[in-house]
């Protein structure tokens, strides 16, 4: 498993939330879990569980980590102006580096990125089964 996931989920105080048993989670798809809170936390199966803080579940979906292409071109933009080696005030340098097309490289570094997946939380808290 080992991915990584960034957890936004919705702070179970403020809404009406549903709840399953970690057997009803299972039975409907549902495969981990994550502590409640807005930070990168720790990926979970159902059944290893530690329930020491509110889980709530992942969605059943897993998505994998891109980089676009025009990702690519702004951070090869920003690093060709932060050069101090080289004097390019007119920006010259920035604009030619800005005019690559960049969807090869983006096409290969999501390919070699797709083995990492992540999933989106819910607003389902999981429940221990009794």
């Amino acid at each position: 498993m080992g991915s990584i996931l960034k957890n936004k989920t919705i702070n179970m105080n403020k809404m009406n939330v549903k709840s399953m048993t970690q057997t009803q989670a299972l039975a409907d798809g549902y495969l981990y879990c994550c502590k409640d809170n807005d930070e990168i936390t720790e990926l979970l199966g159902i059944m290893d569980c530690p329930f020491d803080a509110d889980y709530v579940l992942l969605g059943k979906k897993s998505y994998p980590v891109t980089v676009g292409e025009d990702t690519i071109r702004e951070l090869l933009v920003d690093y060709m102006a932060n050069q101090d080696e080289v004097a390019d005030e007119d920006g010259e340098l920035c604009d030619l580096v800005a005019t690559v097309d960049y969807s090869d490289i983006s096409k290969k570094v999501n390919e070699v990125l797709s083995v990492k997946k992540y999933w989106h939380s819910t607003n389902i808290k999981l429940i221990k089964d009794i």
